[in-house]
């Protein structure tokens, strides 16, 4: 199963692609924002989430567009799959310019979100989304020696 995140203004959109994709029985939706997030809010969550994943709702060009030269920039192993009401030859066009590979039109069709899925498998079995980590480990202890340690007086 996979790990997603799903970006879409158009709360209604958002919610008819979520309940196809959780039906597919292959996606787990991890996060689903309700609004284009800014650059910082983007990527803690694709790296917090280490998602499989993104599908993005092109109803604004210009952030959808944003976002994708964002994840670009930052080198991320995303999937991208971008998803509106309707198949427009222009969207079309500027999104696989910008690098998504795969675009969604509602109705969103059993068949037709298997086929995208089975496309993204293919991509990700070739290059699988794998994400940096360390061995470096950061604890915090009191200020205060011994003051954890110490039983509680009864009075």
């Amino acid at each position: 199963m996979y790990r997603s995140i799903l970006i879409s203004p158009d709360a209604e959109l958002g919610s008819k692609l979520r309940a196809a994709l959780e039906a597919s029985g292959h996606v787990e939706i991890a996060r689903a924002l309700d609004h284009y997030p800014t650059g910082v809010e983007l990527i803690r969550t694709v790296r917090a989430l280490a998602a499989d994943i993104l599908f993005i709702d092109f109803g604004s060009m210009a952030k959808g567009l944003e976002i994708l030269h964002l994840l670009e920039t930052e080198g991320s192993p995303l999937q991208i799959v971008g998803f509106g009401r309707k198949l427009d030859p222009a969207v079309l066009r500027e999104t696989m310019r910008a690098g998504v590979r795969e675009f969604l039109a509602e109705p969103f069709e059993a068949r037709t979100v298997i086929e995208t899925l089975a496309s993204i498998k293919a991509q990700l079995d070739k290059r699988p989304a794998v994400y940096p980590s360390t061995n470096q480990i950061f604890t915090f202890l009191p200020s205060k020696a011994g003051w954890a340690l110490r039983p509680l007086r009864r009075m």
